[in-house]
């Protein structure tokens, strides 16, 4: 089996370059992104792809954290929207919202689902440990 992987670097103000991986094999491609927001090099990760894996922020909730450090993450990471953007403007067929923070409470997983539909009408996926997803 041939398998291509490509890592694409994101710069962030403040932060070494954090780095996403477009991943090929036998005709399926899969994105994977961790700490950036929305910038060319994710774009070009996930252009057309069977499927994103995107950590992802609930920036409404973390902009009223008492913590600065909390609040801080908003500007390196993506929110729950800005991924179903990303998703919507590469053509991807699911995205898969992955490490989120805060955790959502067990039984409002959905919540999460329904913020990145508002931008993606593809197929999303809210992921839990030891997840399987086939593409």
């Amino acid at each position: 089996m041939d398998v291509t992987i490509l890592g694409s670097g994101s710069p962030l103000p403040r932060l070494h370059p954090t780095l996403g991986f477009r991943i090929e094999a036998e005709g399926k491609v899969i994105a994977i992104a961790g700490d950036t927001v929305p910038c060319e090099g994710l774009d070009a990760i996930c252009q057309d792809d069977d499927a994103y894996v995107q950590t992802v922020i609930r920036s409404d909730v973390i902009a009223k954290a008492p913590s600065l450090r909390m609040r801080d993450v908003i500007d390196h990471h993506s929110d729950v929207a800005q991924a179903g953007e990303t998703a919507r403007r590469c053509n991807v067929k699911r995205l898969v919202l992955n490490h989120f923070v805060p955790p959502p409470p067990p039984g409002r997983e959905e919540e999460w689902a329904a913020d990145a539909r508002v931008c993606f009408d593809g197929e999303i996926l809210v992921s839990h440990d030891l997840m399987t997803i086939t593409c």
